[in-house]
């Protein structure tokens, strides 16, 4: 019996740290753009690669967390691919569900460290996705796949209806890219979704053409569409939660980070973590947020990433971890 069986792409992650580049700020925007001089060459002060992408960053943290993992991705067919595979079959991650695609090219990653952000290059090698015949779980996590991923989506809509499992869904770029009306009858069967504030704003805009600033109603609107629990993060502004009852939010941990890469794997997998343990959703954005702010205090998605032991020992010393409701 396997816990969780995670679904989604990995990658190879090259992680490079700068310091000749500049933010620029545009008017009536949130975001910041990274600037570098046209035609220079850029030097590098650091350069670090690791396996990645949110399935295997997922995978890896939920079995740090003492549950029994599994996983289905598609491996290229290059030198990346069996380093990858090695590296979860470390873990002791089930990976009899891992596929490996002749003739094709492993995921990659190439993400610029500056000021303690990071900007993500990300390049999908097209696949074809097909859900193989599964063990018994109890949870399914379907995460960030490439293109193609109707007829993946539908597979996991029957297989949820058929076997009863339970769904964490967290879409990545191109799962959002085919529209809400798409998603919808995903968002019907899941039990938590999971998602950063820009994509709730994306896929209410998308919904009802219409948008929405307030946290509140960002949960309210997507839990309308059928998610028991709607989870929205904000970085460095915490996380919060809609369950069947009612609103919570908590702050991020204080305490400056190193590299915010994996900081949304790793909270979201604590936070199924938890919610698993403790059957409450106050307890399990807890573990969430101490687990995120241990993995941006050290370069790559897994290197900070926490067992279920050292949460525990953390909930008890962070007596200052307060939930606002």
């Amino acid at each position: 019996m396997i816990d969780v069986i995670v679904i989604g792409d990995c990658c190879f992650d090259t992680f490079i740290q700068i310091q000749q580049a500049k933010l620029l700020k545009l008017k009536k925007q949130e975001n910041q753009l990274l600037c570098l001089d046209y035609g220079s060459k850029i030097p590098i002060d650091k350069i670090e690669t690791s396996i990645g992408g949110n399935a295997a960053n997922v995978s890896v943290s939920l079995n740090k967390l003492g549950l029994k993992v599994g996983i289905y991705t598609i491996l290229g067919d290059d030198e990346k691919r069996e380093e990858i595979y090695q590296k979860l079959k470390k873990e002791k991650i089930n990976v009899k569900f891992i596929k490996k695609e002749k003739n094709s090219k492993t995921n990659c990653s190439f993400l610029i460290n500056f000021q303690n952000d990071r900007t993500a290059l990300v390049y999908h090698y097209p696949r074809k996705y097909s859900l193989p015949k599964l063990d018994k779980t109890n949870w399914i996590y379907l995460t960030s796949v490439g293109e193609n991923n109707e007829k993946l989506h539908q597979q996991i809509i029957d297989l949820i209806k058929n076997k009863k499992i339970k769904l964490v869904f967290n879409p990545g770029t191109y799962q959002l890219k085919i529209g809400f009306k798409k998603l919808e009858k995903i968002f019907k069967l899941t039990t938590i979704l999971i998602v950063n504030k820009k994509e709730a704003q994306f896929l209410i805009k998308e919904a009802i053409n219409k948008d929405v600033e307030e946290n509140n109603e960002l949960l309210k609107i997507l839990k309308n569409y059928g998610p028991k629990i709607v989870v929205i993060t904000q970085g460095r502004n915490g996380a919060c939660v809609h369950d069947e009852k009612k609103y919570f939010k908590m702050l991020a941990l204080s305490g400056s980070g190193v590299d915010v890469t994996g900081a949304g794997d790793s909270f979201a997998s604590a936070f199924l973590a938890g919610f698993i343990y403790q059957k409450d959703v106050k307890q399990a954005l807890k573990w969430g947020i101490i687990n995120s702010a241990s993995v941006i205090r050290k370069i790559g998605a897994q290197n900070g990433l926490l067992k279920k032991t050292e949460i525990l020992r953390r909930l008890k010393k962070e007596s200052f971890l307060k939930i606002f409701s």
